[in-house]
């Protein structure tokens, strides 16, 4: 088992587990849901993987693998902050976050804008 190898499956633990043990305080969203359970469940399960076959493992799959997990630790686990692009969200961001709740956004104005009749 090479040293890449140790890493990879240090960084899919880290991803699996830092998933895992994400707590929510409100409503869970149901494809988010299902997307950090994928997500989870395939990380641990290729590091079993890993660890009982070592097969060679290429440096830009670590890479990919530890650029997940550093944004999953700065998110504390929350898969849905890693869609969220603006203080609405994106598009993809409300498509994946969405629940029953209809959310209504106040549109700004700008009054020195507007003309007077």
């Amino acid at each position: 088992m090479t040293l890449l190898c140790i890493i990879h499956i240090i960084v899919l633990t880290i991803i699996a587990f830092r998933i895992m043990l994400f707590t929510r305080s409100e409503r869970h969203k149901p494809i988010i849901s299902v997307l950090a359970y994928i997500t989870m469940v395939s990380a641990l399960s290729e590091a079993i993987a890993s660890f009982a076959m070592p097969l060679p493992v290429s440096f830009a799959e670590v890479m990919m693998n530890a650029a997940l997990a550093l944004a999953l630790l700065a998110h504390k686990g929350n898969v849905a902050e890693l869609f969220k692009a603006t203080q609405k969200g994106s598009k993809l961001s409300r498509l994946l976050c969405w629940t029953h709740e209809k959310k209504h956004f106040k549109t700004k104005t700008n009054r020195h804008h507007e003309v007077n009749p």
